[in-house]
């Protein structure tokens, strides 16, 4: 879609008459002058765009376009948007034409001005942050205002910054600052309470959140739906895409493809308030997140994580890549997520996750959604998983299938897919954990599930080839779990209970495994760089249809399918692409 003046002609069907649809495109500098949007008719000068505060404040029409022009510096505002678009007609922002805009929130606290000598290195100045630049290099925040075990500390409302310079002043240093709170941040794309929305072209850094969506808690509207946010780059901030509903409100048809999100803390999450309210009605429904890289996840560079540069004695954060509290009928495809990171996870502090369902004990059952192909490398705890509130209203009818799980670190924390109910699952239906490739060559539990109250199970045609294969709790040993057609790399790892098992002894064990299942080595093309199968594999066309509504992998031409994440690539035609649920795609 160009900057430019936008017309939809009018289109003459058999029975139906479409009139045209016209939009005008709005161009915004960081610096710009323009007195309203009807003057901000280029990017050529800071007089012919308008700025972040003219933006806010000013009313937009479905099809309109608001081009970001990278004319006039960095953007130090938040932008919100005023106005929703229509059905089929959205409101666009995106880059101006050629223009790569950077939106940063971060604060320049540096210069030699105002800072007071508090005495054993220690500098205070008027300010705040939740996390400190110096030099673009974050630093590790300490307790107190000492900074004995730091470089900087914000006693949260003094609204006083204390910062200890890793050498000399700090007139020697470029200092930035960022901020957020829990529940709230400032967004570089504020997209709350709006709805038929499209975002692509942009790029967020150092934001408290990248884009917010969804409802504005402090004065919700009743439902939010048509989202699309594609081919956007979101770095170094808290919560790349956020969204939450509360009030028994609900989001719906929101489409996010295609980005990449690259050291931040959270990647795409959409919460339903936890589990304050219960009985709640408020949820997500028909999402659509594919084709996503989210790296290093968790990591704010190569060297440091986000719970080190925190001012965690104010904040406890979570480190997801891609989050939900209560959704339906909803897609995870294609994405790449990764946690390069490998570091013992001492506390909860520091558990992450890939894919991560939450169910909240309100009323709305988490059901009908489908995560599929992703490739999901590095150290979690778990990598996929599912966990519940008392009270929650139930799981079934979810598929998790054809997704590759890969961790080479030595640590035995690692879990890659695990549920964890806390209260018994009201729902009978089927969950399915099939065709899956889990590969930790060195330390990690492959399929952790702590309780019997985590629904039926499916387990079936999964390579998986870990020192920890499977463990079920005492109370799960009694059911729930069906395993069946799936290979293993050794004879033992297997666990019920306390009680750890070679594998002959894990199948006879409420009949786990009574057909199709064995030990073998898969024969990967290349272990642990390409999980394809080599042709003599003991995987291949070895399984069983795996009993999906849909078949996920693509259509079958003839034959057996394999074990494992991949078909070979005579046995089936590529896989139908899930289709993005709204009609707002430009």
């Amino acid at each position: 879609m160009s900057c430019r003046l936008v017309s939809v002609f009018s289109l003459l069907l058999i029975v139906a008459f479409a009139l045209p649809a016209w939009g005008a495109a709005y161009y915004m500098r960081a610096d710009g002058k323009a007195v309203n949007k009807s003057a901000a008719v280029s990017c050529s000068s800071a007089s012919t765009a308008m700025s972040v505060a003219t933006h806010n404040a000013e009313a937009f029409s479905p099809d309109d376009i608001i081009c970001l022009c990278d004319d006039g510096g960095d953007y130090k505002t938040s932008i919100t948007a005023p106005s929703s678009g229509t059905n089929r007609h959205p409101i666009t922002y995106k880059n101006a034409d050629g223009d790569t805009p950077v939106i940063d929130l971060s604060v320049d606290v540096g210069g030699s001005s105002g800072w007071t000598d508090m005495g054993g290195g220690v500098f205070r100045k008027k300010g705040y942050g939740r996390v400190l630049w110096e030099d673009d290099v974050p630093l590790k925040a300490a307790t107190s205002e000492s900074c004995s075990d730091g470089n900087w500390y914000y006693p949260i409302g003094s609204g006083f910054l204390y910062y200890k310079p890793t050498s000399g002043t700090p007139s020697g240093h470029s200092i930035r600052t960022m901020w957020f709170e829990a529940g709230w941040a400032p967004y570089g794309l504020d997209l709350r309470n709006r709805s038929h929305i499209t975002v692509y072209g942009l790029t967020f850094d150092r934001c408290g959140g990248g884009i917010g969506h969804g409802q504005n808690l402090s004065s919700p509207m009743s439902s939010i739906t048509n989202i699309t946010l594609h081919n956007n780059t979101i770095r170094r901030c808290m919560w790349a895409i956020w969204s939450q509903v509360s009030g028994n409100g609900v989001e719906s048809d929101v489409c996010i493809y295609d980005n990449v999100i690259d050291y931040c803390n959270s990647g795409i999450s959409a919460w339903t308030n936890s589990d304050k309210i219960p009985g709640h009605k408020q949820y997500h429904t028909r999402y659509f997140i594919s084709g996503n890289k989210i790296m290093h996840l968790y990591s704010i560079t190569d060297t440091k994580i986000w719970s080190d540069v925190l001012l965690s004695s104010h904040y406890y954060t979570d480190h997801e890549g891609i989050s939900f509290q209560d959704v339906q009928d909803s897609v995870i495809a294609n994405n790449t997520i990764s946690a390069t990171f490998d570091k013992a996870f001492i506390s909860d502090q520091y558990w992450t996750r890939a894919v991560y369902f939450y169910l909240t004990n309100g009323d709305t059952p988490t059901s009908g959604n489908s995560v599929l192909r992703n490739h999901i490398y590095g150290h979690y705890y778990p990598a996929i998983y599912i966990s519940t509130a008392d009270g929650h209203a139930g799981f079934q009818n979810n598929t998790i299938a054809y997704n590759v799980m890969h961790y080479d670190g030595s640590y035995a924390e690692h879990i890659s897919f695990s549920t964890r109910s806390t209260s018994d699952n009201p729902l009978t239906a089927a969950n399915y954990f099939v065709n899956n490739t889990i590969y930790n060559p060195i330390e990690g539990m492959a399929i952790y599930a702590s309780f019997r109250k985590d629904g039926n199970w499916v387990v079936r045609n999964n390579i998986i080839s870990s020192p920890g294969k499977v463990t079920l709790s005492s109370d799960n040993d009694s059911g729930g779990f069906t395993f069946d057609h799936n290979i293993y790399s050794n004879a033992t790892g297997f666990q019920t209970g306390v009680n750890g098992m070679n594998f002959d002894s894990w199948k006879n064990t409420r009949k786990y495994e009574t057909v199709g299942s064995r030990v073998a080595d898969p024969l990967f093309v290349s272990p642990g760089k390409d999980f394809h199968l080599q042709s003599d594999s003991p995987a291949v066309k070895a399984g069983v249809p795996a009993g999906l509504l849909e078949d996920h992998a693509g259509a079958r031409i003839s034959g057996t399918p394999n074990i494992g994440a991949y078909e070979s690539q005579i046995a089936v035609r590529a896989p139908k692409a899930p289709v993005c649920p709204i009609s707002d795609r430009p």
